[in-house]
């Protein structure tokens, strides 16, 4: 199996077509659906683990950019390239596991299936299948696989324009009658997004985590093979662990080729005699644990672009390549490592991780060198930067590439929530109240207000919080209440030196205290003042104060005795007129005639109803005394 990359006008199409339609969440690597860590297998003999089933569509989606496929797949032929597809992310749980795909509506037909592991942009496939049906199935096995490690699933169709829904099943399971039972490798350096330049040379470690020993066989062999982008002159090894007693690891050309076997003296103490199939295997790999044998080697000098480095690391028991006599192990799966040898360098390309509030945006711009090149990224765009708006945390990755080299980066923005600022309710408040709004949020938010306070009228304000800080805009409505006029019945007018008093307790509830202090020998305009805390206004009142009514009675006595031709009058000195005339005896007006001889009292009163009272006495005339009549 070998990884190939290729970025060409079919693409292009496809890209630019496929663009056009809504485009699945996860219709890159980055973007890979997690399917989390799949049920862990059942115990043999059945060692089968429970499905995850999720349905799927490439409806919408574009090929990766540039595309890497396999070659070599297990059911023959390639991967399809390049193709519609959509990525899905699993952590194993077995040592196999097993897809499956059944048909949505509309059919994807033909699905293919690949399985990778690594990290998007350094991936490093495991396996492909390109064996799906026109109805739209296919199932697949691929194996062996790491208990804890990430898997990346690749599902398209077997054509550029295929596109589709299905229903995807995947199980962890372990095959009870392997020997191998775990196993990964590494290699140092790792690939560059599946490649190496020539003249590489590359330390590769192959660790069994768990072995089973069938059949009383013990594991003897691990036998690297390569291929054609290696230098086979270049490979040496490195170092193997310790075999059980007696018997030692040797790097050797064995019945398989060039590896790691288990040699032993079997007639003394005089060191292994180079027959690696006349002993058997190492009894001290059996469970679980952590075995690792490594080798180096280097990449061909001449270069040409695409030649396989697929690395295949075959286990071999003691029944197998030993002197073992009950076989078993045979079914072992041999590891893979696939790779290709690329004829150019790849361009360096950097991006930032970012963090934003969340509702903000941020563009990330990557730096490359040398310039010139194009841009693909996980998202979708082709421009040299995008400006992204995430509702939560994302990776973004993208991929530059100059010629037929390329290198991916990718950057998280991290999406903060946003801190909603919080405040104690302000009043409601009196009209003309004057009051500030706070600044700082109690939840420590600083920012400013807008619109201007507003003392007289009820107003909805908005908090923007000052720049740098990850918080969202709060409002708060402030409540002004209309100031109450008291009323009052109105009092007076009084006559000067009345004694009177102000009410403190308005017509409609409203307590209070006047000022000034009462005159009640003038008229004055009182001011009502109301008790702190009540949402009133001040109001005034005007008590009118009439002088004191003063007057003089005049009177002119009878002309004779008994005559009852006298009058009496009264003359107001002071006072508001209109005046009425009370007099008694009797009379209403202001002079009052055919007055007798006596005592006549009046009581005059003024239009504010000031009053005051006089008389006046008439006498009639004295009778003349007449002296003696004398006659002359």
């Amino acid at each position: 199996m070998r990884i190939i990359f290729k970025h060409n006008l079919l693409f292009l199409f496809c890209l630019l077509t496929n663009f056009l339609l809504a485009q699945p969440a996860n219709d890159n690597c980055s973007g890979a659906q997690n399917l989390g860590n799949l049920p862990t297998p059942a115990s043999c003999p059945s060692g089968i683990g429970t499905s995850v089933n999720v349905t799927g569509t490439t409806v919408g989606a574009t090929p990766t950019n540039p595309y890497n496929y396999l070659l070599g797949c297990q059911t023959g032929g390639n991967q399809p390239a390049p193709a519609n597809d959509v990525w899905y992310r699993f952590v194993a749980t077995g040592n196999q596991v097993n897809i499956n795909i059944t048909a949505g509506s509309p059919v994807l037909a033909n699905p293919a299936i690949t399985l990778w592991t690594g990290t998007c942009g350094n991936l490093t496939g495991v396996g492909c299948d390109n064996n799906g049906t026109n109805a739209g199935a296919n199932s697949a096995i691929f194996e062996p696989l790491t208990s804890g490690q990430t898997y990346y699933i690749q599902v398209s169709g077997s054509t550029s324009t295929a596109t589709g829904n299905f229903n995807l099943s995947v199980n962890s399971q372990n095959d009870c009658s392997d020997c191998l039972q775990g196993s990964y490798i590494t290699a140092t350096p790792a690939p560059t997004n599946g490649t190496y330049p020539p003249n590489t040379q590359v330390t590769f470690c192959y660790t069994i985590t768990s072995f089973n020993q069938v059949s009383a066989n013990w594991i003897h062999g691990v036998i690297p093979s390569f291929g054609a982008g290696w230098n086979p002159t270049t490979l040496q090894s490195v170092s193997a662990p310790n075999a059980s007693a007696g018997y030692v690891w040797t790097w050797t050309n064995g019945p398989l080729g060039l590896g790691w076997y288990v040699d032993y003296d079997p007639v003394g103490p005089t060191g292994p005699d180079g027959n690696v199939t006349n002993n058997y295997g190492t009894s001290n790999i059996n469970g679980t644990g952590t075995w690792t044998f490594c080798w180096r080697i280097t990449t061909d000098p001449n270069c040409t672009g695409g030649t396989d480095l697929s690395v295949d690391v075959n286990t071999t028991s003691d029944g197998e390549t030993g002197n073992w006599t009950s076989v078993a192990c045979q079914d072992d799966p041999v590891y893979q490592f696939s790779s290709t040898l690329i004829c150019c360098t790849n361009p360096t390309v950097t991006l930032s991780n970012q963090t934003i509030c969340q509702g903000q945006s941020v563009t990330l711009t990557p730096t490359v060198s040398p310039g010139g090149g194009t841009y693909s990224w996980s998202s979708g765009q082709i421009t040299s930067s995008i400006t992204v708006t995430p509702s939560t945390t994302t990776s973004y990755t993208v991929t530059y590439a100059t010629g037929s080299c390329f290198s991916t980066a990718t950057a998280t923005v991290t999406v903060n929530t946003q801190t909603t600022p919080t405040f104690t309710q302000l009043g409601p408040f009196c009209s003309g109240t004057s009051f500030t709004l706070p600044t700082t949020s109690n939840n420590g938010i600083t920012g400013s207000w807008s619109p201007a306070i507003n003392n007289t009228s009820t107003t909805t304000y908005t908090f923007t919080p000052t720049a740098g800080q990850c918080a969202s805009t709060a409002t708060m409505t402030v409540t002004i209440n209309p100031q109450t006029v008291p009323t009052f019945t109105q009092v007076g007018p009084f006559c000067s030196g009345t004694s009177f008093t102000l009410p403190t307790t308005s017509n409609n509830g409203i307590t209070g205290t006047w000022s000034p202090v009462i005159n009640n020998t003038s008229t004055t305009t009182y001011t009502f003042t109301p008790t702190v805390g009540q949402c009133a206004q001040s109001t005034t009142i005007t008590i009118t104060i009439s002088p004191q009514v003063t007057a003089t009675v005049t009177g002119t006595n009878p002309t004779c005795d008994n005559a009852c031709d006298g009058t009496a009058t009264t003359t107001p000195l002071t006072g508001t007129p209109p005046y009425t005339y009370v007099w008694t005896p009797s009379g209403g007006t202001q002079t009052i005639t055919n007055l007798c001889e006596g005592t006549y009292n009046v009581t005059i009163t003024d239009s504010f109803g000031c009053q005051t009272t006089g008389s006046v006495t008439l006498t009639d005339p004295v009778a003349p005394v007449l002296g003696p009549i004398s006659h002359d």
